[in-house]
């Protein structure tokens, strides 16, 4: 007795079966990472776009200047005039850069009070790629789980093929 239905089964697995099926999986995931980095990169550009918009930097003077040499991350005393011409003091965390002795460079929101810097040309530049790394990662992952779905499936169709197939025959000597 033959089993006809084997072909199929056999049909859907093999060496170069699965090098294309590689193939085709890595290139849905670069395509879709692409179109995904593609994306948070027009998005993260457009939030700096906006960020500098409502804010602007500054050069601020430190009033409490107790050391030669003033470490990010300190708390300090900072003064400023606006353009008004209006005096702002607040205490603030240094975060930006020292310009020369006792002033920083500070953001400042549109209502003159201290905010973090925009994200920088790197920090979108890595936004990017690691939305692209996450997107390919679940495209992969995704693509995957289709594969071995549509192998277990075929596999049902052939079991069930050859259970057909014996019983039509019979089981010999009965």
């Amino acid at each position: 007795m033959t089993l006809q239905s084997a072909g199929q089964w056999f049909h859907t697995a093999g060496p170069l079966r699965m090098t294309r099926s590689g193939v085709v999986r890595a290139a849905i995931a670069v395509l879709l990472g692409s179109v995904v980095a593609l994306a948070a990169h027009r998005s993260l550009s457009a939030e700096v776009d906006d960020y500098l918009a409502t804010h602007r930097q500054i050069t601020a003077t430190i009033l409490d200047d107790q050391e030669d040499r003033v470490t990010r991350g300190v708390t300090r005393q900072v003064a400023w005039v606006d353009e008004r011409g209006a005096r702002h003091v607040t205490t603030t965390r240094l975060i930006s850069d020292r310009v020369s002795d006792g002033r920083i460079r500070l953001w400042v929101d549109a209502d003159d009070k201290p905010a973090r810097p925009p994200l920088d040309a790197p920090g979108v530049l890595i936004g990017s790629l690691l939305a692209w790394i996450a997107a390919g990662c679940v495209a992969w992952s995704i693509s995957g789980l289709v594969r071995v779905s549509r192998h277990a499936w075929t596999a049902r169709r052939a079991v069930a093929g050859w259970d057909r197939e014996w019983r039509q025959h019979g089981t010999p000597g009965r």
